[in-house]
């Protein structure tokens, strides 16, 4: 979609997709304030279509999130509230998992403001040293929380190890190998979420080994 136009002449943006026979309601109720909205965007909004490649172009440079590096005009994950988040004490149980180990981190969510709302917490992995055939930041855990008004929590999250496998230029399903950032917010850990006034990530790289000793995963047992 391509509401360049549009963007500049609105205070603020309601997207509600399709939201059915009580959407007017739905909608009615956060305009009015009788609701907090708390959802974050499930795609990427491009400044201009322009942005995109060409429809019969099926390389996956320049699509989606994963690969996307001109700056979208709103970013993966991203949404607003009535109230303000914030992120602090980012904890993990360890920062050099080998092959097959999932891995756990904790994290404190603070609502700063006077209204009780919900956010998304999201982890996203970027690899440091970044190959051409690698996405540049990967969502891996997510968690909806609902805090009051200025209350703050410790929320635990864990990342399978299933889903830290990627995929080769061969097609096979292959741990990754080297130093990774994780980052842990509400939104996308990009230049345009911190532009748009999202919550500050929370950063902390890992490494990432190899085990001599495991059993590799087959590709079809990786989902």
């Amino acid at each position: 979609m391509d509401i360049s136009e549009l963007d500049p002449l609105a205070d603020a943006i309601l997207w509600s997709r399709y939201p059915g026979e009580q959407g007017g309601n739905a909608v009615a109720d956060v305009i009015f304030g009788d609701t907090n909205p708390s959802g974050h965007l499930p795609l990427t909004f491009v400044k201009t279509i322009d942005d995109l490649p060409p429809f019969d172009d099926y390389a996956m440079s320049g699509r989606t999130y994963k690969f996307l590096e001109k700056a979208p005009l709103y970013p993966f994950g991203f949404g607003r509230s009535y109230t303000e988040f914030s992120f602090n004490a980012l904890t993990l149980s360890q920062n050099k998992p080998i092959q097959d180990q999932a891995f756990t981190f904790s994290v404190e969510v603070e609502n700063s403001g006077d209204t009780a709302g919900e956010t998304v917490i999201q982890a996203y992995l970027s690899p440091v040293s970044r190959e051409d055939n690698q996405a540049i930041s990967s969502l891996k855990a997510f968690k909806r929380v609902h805090l009051g008004a200025k209350e703050k929590r410790n929320v635990e999250l864990t990342i399978q190890a299933k889903d830290l496998y990627q995929i080769n230029n061969e097609g096979q399903s292959v741990w990754p190998q080297g130093r990774y950032s994780l980052a842990v917010g509400d939104s996308l850990p990009s230049e345009r979420s911190t532009e748009l006034d999202a919550a500050a990530h929370l950063r902390q790289e890992i490494q990432f080994y190899l085990c001599s000793n495991c059993q590799l995963r087959r590709a079809g047992n990786i989902q």
